[in-house]
């Protein structure tokens, strides 16, 4: 669709919207609703119990905001890692125009978000929204250094010792993003550094390498095949429960991470509850990504070891959210999303040992550009106004963006979200979104396509984590993937030789988006 056609339906969409969100058809005028965007990390399609009704893992409060709300069995991730994939939900844009064309950073990488690039964040404050992220940023921020004659960190990916003056804060980062108050963790919990920056500012004062707090093995340690993921300077205590050596701030604590993060999070939602504007929280969680630091009383919950306890843990967050929003009063006002960044880490061993498949009925794993890697739980709840649905469209986190933006009466602009498409009309069950087609990409920057039934997968292998990652074409094999989902979603045969045209025009529409804007 071009962009002019695009911006045309938006603009019906955006003159109707708060006349017609009503699910009776009234023209019930209602306020610009609250926004709660809970992003777990990792957690896959068949982790959650709605979704998966063979799951292992306990999903309570995520299944009861998908029975009360729109929940969507065809929503994909646009990357199959988290950096990339934040970077398409906030910019509304493939991570490949960024630029990181794969792969993800470090806690000491570069900004990712290009500087004075739109955000949902910066648009919903033109709105007039109170914004704020508290949570997982890993897309980069602005360090300062203590000898500016010398690099940020040494060239191994994650140095345990850099050259950052903590102590000064960053130049450069949410805040610079549209985002009014910030609380992050730069980057994913397994990797350094671990602290809080507090609206770019550090969360304590003093830096201390992680040996300093933690024993690296515990006696009653047991290896498996992630033992082999950090060196012998980093924290193993079993499959799942492993960070890597580097700098912490002397009072952070792993296990305590999510429970500040919650913590941080209900006490912004009391706060702004007694201003009389309305607020977007993106709550982006660190669980249940490694390391899979359990609150002990999450221990026995589940039937997948320390990994279904982690999952229960992030299920009670959610609960913990939505009880927050009834006991103040406004969560008939409140829109909550919740999804995940992209599939579940979860290999052939896993599955096999605990008869739990974190992304049941697909094939592959995060990092994969198979559909493991990117099928992604996506609900979004608004009591009230949204009626309770199943929708099987095909539906992608980059339109997160133009959502959001219609709800809340904002007009993008040509420059912004330029791959977004709201679904709007989706959650108003007033038609279709505009979307008939989903892009993603493994960790390698392995690129598919899926447009109907058809998906083709620009190479052979898997791209990401799942073995071969990367196969060679054989005399007069094929060297594309081309599967048809509808009969085989496990993506098995493939008939790339079978169906040229199919697999000529879906390539053909793949390099066009890649080469736009």
């Amino acid at each position: 669709m071009s962009y002019q056609n695009k911006q045309k339906l938006l603009t019906s969409l955006i003159s109707t919207t708060v006349l017609s969100l009503s699910p009776t058809g009234a023209q019930t005028v209602v306020k610009q609703p609250n926004i709660v965007f809970i992003l777990a990390d990792d957690m896959g399609y068949g982790d959650v119990k709605f979704f998966n009704q063979t799951a292992k893992t306990e999903t309570s409060n995520i299944d009861l905001l998908a029975q009360e709300g729109v929940a969507f069995d065809e929503a994909f991730s646009s990357a199959g890692v988290s950096t990339p994939s934040r970077y398409g939900i906030l910019t509304g844009r493939y991570c490949f125009r960024s630029p990181l064309k794969s792969g993800a950073i470090n806690g000491h990488g570069k900004l990712v978000i290009e500087k004075g690039r739109q955000t949902i964040a910066s648009a919903l404050k033109e709105q007039g929204y109170a914004t704020a992220c508290i949570g997982k940023w890993h897309l980069g921020v602005e360090w300062q250094k203590k000898d500016k004659t010398k690099p940020l960190v040494p060239e191994s990916q994650y140095a345990t010792t850099s050259n950052v003056n903590y102590r000064k804060g960053v130049t450069y980062g949410p805040n610079n993003y549209g985002f009014d108050y910030t609380y992050i963790l730069p980057a994913s919990l397994d990797m350094p550094p671990y602290l809080f920056l507090k609206n770019g500012k550090l969360v304590g004062n003093k830096i201390v390498q992680i040996s300093d707090i933690y024993p690296l093995r515990k006696s009653d340690t047991q290896t498996d095949y992630d033992s082999t993921y950090i060196d012998n300077d980093g924290v193993y205590y079993g499959r799942g429960v492993w960070w890597r050596a580097g700098e912490m701030e002397a009072n952070f604590r792993v296990e305590r991470c999510l429970q500040d993060i919650t913590k941080e999070s209900l006490s912004y939602i009391q706060t702004q509850t007694r201003r009389k504007k309305p607020f977007f929280l993106y709550m982006p969680l660190t669980s249940p990504h490694t390391p899979w630091v359990v609150d002990p009383k999450f221990k026995a919950k589940g039937q997948v070891g320390d990994y279904g306890s982690f999952v229960s843990q992030t299920d009670d967050v959610v609960g913990q959210v939505v009880a927050q929003l009834k006991k103040l009063g406004i969560y008939e006002n409140t829109l909550i999303v919740f999804s995940s960044d992209n599939g579940g880490a979860w290999r052939k061993q896993d599955i096999e040992k605990w008869n739990h498949n974190s992304n049941e009925g697909r094939r592959g794993q995060k990092a994969d550009v198979y559909d493991g890697g990117h099928h992604i739980p996506l609900i979004v709840s608004w009591k009230n106004v949204f009626d309770n649905q199943l929708v099987s469209q095909p539906v992608s986190l980059i339109d997160i963006f133009s959502t959001l933006a219609n709800i809340a009466n904002y007009k993008i602009k040509p420059t912004e979200a330029e791959d977004s498409y709201s679904f709007l009309p989706l959650l108003q069950k007033k038609g279709n979104s505009a979307r008939d087609f989903v892009i993603f990409h493994s960790s390698s920057g392995m690129f598919g396509i899926r447009q109907g039934d058809w998906k083709l997968i620009e190479g052979l292998g898997s791209g990401g984590f799942t073995d071969p990652k990367f196969e060679k074409q054989t005399p007069n094999g094929p060297k594309h993937q081309l599967y048809n989902i509808k009969t085989d979603p496990l993506e098995q045969v493939n008939l790339y030789l079978q169906y040229p045209e199919i697999a000529k025009a879906l390539y053909s529409k793949l390099q066009l988006v890649k080469t736009q804007h």
